[in-house]
């Protein structure tokens, strides 16, 4: 038996790859058909609030690094 839920929900996972994020913005267009529109307009307003031309500038600004500890991890800026 299943209920319908009145609230909005999203996988705990959360986004690790361009494929996870496809998929999350694929999803949000069940729901809001103006999502990918929303995305990419919010990301052009994240560039342009801190200086950066392009929204394909932001590729490579970030490298994983991992922590000793299992499980820690953490993003920096590119050298």
């Amino acid at each position: 038996m299943s209920t319908a839920m009145d609230f909005a929900s999203v996988d705990r996972g959360g986004i690790s790859t361009a494929a996870d994020a496809a998929v999350q913005v694929g999803t949000a267009t069940f729901n809001n058909s103006l999502a990918m529109i929303e995305v990419i307009e919010g990301l052009d307003r994240f560039c342009e609030a801190r200086g950066i031309a392009r929204v394909a500038d932001l590729t490579g600004a970030l490298t994983h690094e991992e922590a000793d500890e299992d499980g820690l991890s953490w993003v920096s800026p590119a050298p």
